[in-house]
């Protein structure tokens, strides 16, 4: 099974969308709907979306039933040889919330709270630290601030760096499972009651 959000991207001027199914992870022709590359791993539920920087593509895929990994995959033609996967990490991946790429640094967040960040062009972990709670959201970006929102309503804003450092820690009451929106420099979080605007004093961007 897989709940992922597609990515469209364009590599050398094609547009392609980019699929993390059950089992591997493909890249069609946008216009064509063409295969143009993949890559299997093994199957179960996925739920990540991919993203890309770096000329790499980082994608959630299932080693083996209910443990993830992350890949950092140069995009080619067919099926991908193992020199285009760059890196891998099966170390506190999770499997709903997807990776958050901010430059050089790529932010996940575990189901069970544990957070990480990696260096994106090499896999080396800068720091993994325990947030707390349980977590289904995936983490966003503001200015050089990640949000991580957990399932019990504590937002733990952390610095977007290499080294770890928590900026603000705020509580809202409810039970938060949707992911966090940016529009009009406000932050939206949605409860299973309450759908909250955040946003500085006098209509400021956060």
């Amino acid at each position: 099974m897989s709940y992922s959000t597609p990515l469209i991207q364009r590599i050398n001027g094609v547009p392609q969308l980019v699929c993390s199914g059950a089992d591997h992870v493909a890249s069609y022709d946008l216009k064509t709907g063409a295969e143009i590359w993949w890559m299997p791993y093994d199957g179960f539920s996925i739920v990540g979306r991919p993203s890309y920087g770096n000329g790499l593509f980082y994608v959630v895929g299932s080693i083996r039933q209910d443990h993830f990994c992350v890949y950092a995959v140069r995009p080619g033609k067919g099926r991908l040889r193992d020199d285009q996967i760059v890196w891998q990490r099966s170390i506190s991946i999770p499997h709903v919330s997807s990776p958050l790429l901010v430059g050089r640094e790529l932010f996940v967040v575990h189901d069970g709270g544990v957070a990480s960040c990696v260096d994106a062009l090499t896999g080396k972990e800068h720091w993994r630290e325990r947030l707390g709670g349980n977590h289904d959201a995936s983490p966003v970006e503001i200015r050089g601030r990640i949000y991580f929102c957990n399932r019990e309503g504590k937002t733990t804003i952390a610095a977007a760096s290499d080294k770890f450092e928590v900026l603000a820690i705020n509580q809202l009451k409810g039970t938060f499972k949707a992911s966090p929106a940016i529009a009009d420099g406000a932050l939206f979080l949605r409860s299973d009651t309450h759908l909250y605007r955040i946003e500085k004093s006098g209509n400021q961007s956060l």
